[in-house]
C-alpha cells in the first residue's frame, strides 16, 4: 500500500504514543519479558491472541480519525476490517503479529512500525488467500468423489 511522502510528517504531528505505549503496558502486564517468540511466555495462561485484537483495534481507531490526512486511508481501513472481522471470530496463529510486536516492544519509530502494520495487513490477506484456495480445492475435491 503506497501512502503519501506526507505520512513521514503525518506520523510526526499525529505520533502512534497512545497506540504504542498501552500495547507496550498491556503486553508487559499479561507476558514476561519476551524470550524467542514474543508471544512465548504468557502469565498466568493468559490467552495471547487479545493482544493481536487490541493493537488491529487501536490501529482501526487511528486510521479512521485521520483518514482525511492518509492517501488511501479508505482502502487501508477496509483491509484492516476485513482482518479485525476474521480475528475476532476465529481462532488465528499469532506468529504473523511478532514483527510488529517486537518492533513496538524495542522503541521503533513510528514509521517503522507503520510500514510493519501494512506489511502484516499483507502477509494476513496473503495467508487468507491461500485458506480460501485450499479450501476451495478441497471442496471441488469432495464433490468430484
Amino acid at each position: 500500500m503506497n501512502f503519501s511522502t506526507n505520512l513521514k510528517e503525518h506520523l510526526n504531528n499525529k505520533p502512534l504514543d497512545k497506540i504504542l505505549k498501552s500495547f507496550r503496558a498491556l503486553y508487559y502486564d499479561n507476558f514476561d519479558s519476551p524470550s524467542e517468540f514474543v508471544f512465548e511466555n504468557p502469565k498466568n495462561g493468559t490467552e495471547f491472541q487479545f493482544i493481536a485484537k487490541f493493537l488491529i483495534k487501536k490501529f482501526i481507531s487511528y486510521v479512521e480519525e485521520n483518514s482525511d490526512r492518509l492517501d488511501n486511508a479508505r482502502r487501508f481501513l477496509s483491509r484492516l476490517g476485513r482482518i479485525h472481522c476474521c480475528i475476532d471470530t476465529t481462532f488465528f496463529d499469532i506468529a504473523p503479529y511478532e514483527p510488529i510486536a517486537t518492533l513496538i516492544l524495542n522503541h521503533a519509530t513510528d514509521l517503522e512500525v507503520w510500514n510493519s502494520l501494512v506489511q502484516l495487513a499483507d502477509t494476513l490477506e496473503s495467508l487468507e488467500s491461500a485458506t480460501d484456495a485450499e479450501l476451495n480445492l478441497q471442496a471441488s475435491n469432495f464433490i468430484c468423489m
